[in-house]
């Protein structure tokens, strides 16, 4: 992608030069020398890539990238531009682009650790815990001082419940940065996992103040207040996560959870519709809107967000959750084949859960 849009700003430079050439070869249009205005002096690398930078810890992610691909232009062989893009391609909730440009990375600086820990980060919030691990634990064995190396090896620890070794991955990642506001971030995630909601609201505030423009710390924030039953507090930092990244619908999301905890169920349908239209492909958007109708017993109109939600969902735990409901509502309209599948699939996600496997046993006359 990168070499792509370097190759386009190629052309189009050539193509102007040729649009140039032609015009001066008229007599008429050739101005005296001393009349010709200055060329302009082209940025260096180290100038665009500060430039990058400043966008980057500004929350612009979709320009902070579009500069690191003109850095990475001017400076081909370094793998620092497209590490950073990575990041920033991760804030952005664009997964795919984060993994494909922190590989690259790695193809120009297979020992770079900051490009293993982006490449983490990226395979992480994409739901794929087992190779984030692996990432971490490389870019911690190449660089034992990359704090967000550690941090990035304790989220990933977290997710696979594994709160021990979180625990300590974190601790040393707060021992060489204690105010970086990814180790803030991850350590705000733990304390969520431990169900200290007071403390994770704490670290996600202090990541905040660091970072006042980076939207999803906003969005965490406001989940942890919504748990505290802080309800006005969480409204205002959705709005303000929704006013910094107006087409992000996790904003609307939280929103729609915290006037749903409410039981405001219109205010909390509107929002999680807004979610859907902002992103169509996001699914928790869809599943809590399910979730709404299927609590009210209207299961005709849940029915067809649970199939959407399953479709999109990465979440072992929450998709087997959409299946559970979704099968109880196949069940109830005697679609007994459909709602096996569901319940069987909601299993192997979920082996624990009890209503899919109360519902495979009424379907086995148990």
């Amino acid at each position: 992608m990168r070499l792509y849009l370097a190759g386009g700003l190629v052309v189009v430079v050539a193509a102007g030069a040729i649009f140039v050439t032609t015009l001066t070869r008229e007599p008429a249009t050739v101005a005296p020398p001393s009349s010709a205005p200055p060329s302009p002096t082209p940025e260096s690398a180290a100038t665009v890539l500060a430039r990058a930078d400043d966008l980057l810890l500004d929350g612009q992610w979709d320009a902070a990238v579009l500069t690191y691909d003109e850095a990475s232009r001017l400076e081909p062989d370094s793998a620092v531009a497209p590490t950073r893009a990575s990041t920033a391609l991760v804030f952005a909730h664009r997964y795919q682009d984060a993994i494909d440009y922190a590989q690259y990375a790695l193809t120009l600086a297979p020992r770079s650790s900051a490009a293993h820990a982006a490449l983490a980060l990226a395979f992480n919030w994409n739901g794929d815990t087992e190779r984030a691990q692996a990432e971490a634990r490389r870019a911690v064995e190449l660089d034992s001082t990359n704090a967000r190396a550690h941090a990035y090896v304790a989220e990933a620890a977290a997710d696979q419940f594994r709160l021990a070794d979180a625990e300590a991955a974190l601790k040393r990642a707060e021992a060489l940065a204690p105010e970086d506001p990814e180790v803030l971030r991850v350590g705000g995630y733990l304390l969520e996992q431990k169900q200290d909601y007071a403390a994770a609201a704490e670290a996600y505030q202090r990541a905040v103040e660091q970072r006042p423009r980076w939207a999803h710390l906003y969005v965490q924030l406001g989940h942890a207040l919504r748990v505290l039953q802080r309800y006005d507090e969480a409204i205002d930092t959705f709005a303000a996560a929704a006013e910094l990244a107006p087409t992000d619908p996790r904003a609307e999301a939280g929103l729609g959870r915290t006037y749903f905890d409410q039981e405001d169920y219109a205010a909390a349908i509107d929002h999680f519709q807004r979610a859907t239209e902002i992103d169509p492909s996001y699914p928790t958007g869809w599943g809590q809107l399910a979730n709404i109708y299927y609590q009210r017993r209207d299961y005709a109109r849940a029915q067809p967000l649970y199939e959407k939600a399953v479709e999109l969902e990465r979440s072992p735990a929450l998709n087997a959750s959409y299946r559970n409901a979704l099968g109880w509502i196949y069940l109830g309209n005697h679609q007994t084949a459909q709602a096996r599948e569901q319940f069987s699939r909601a299993l192997e996600e979920s082996p624990g859960l009890r209503g899919a496997r109360d519902g495979l046993a009424r379907l086995n006359g148990h």
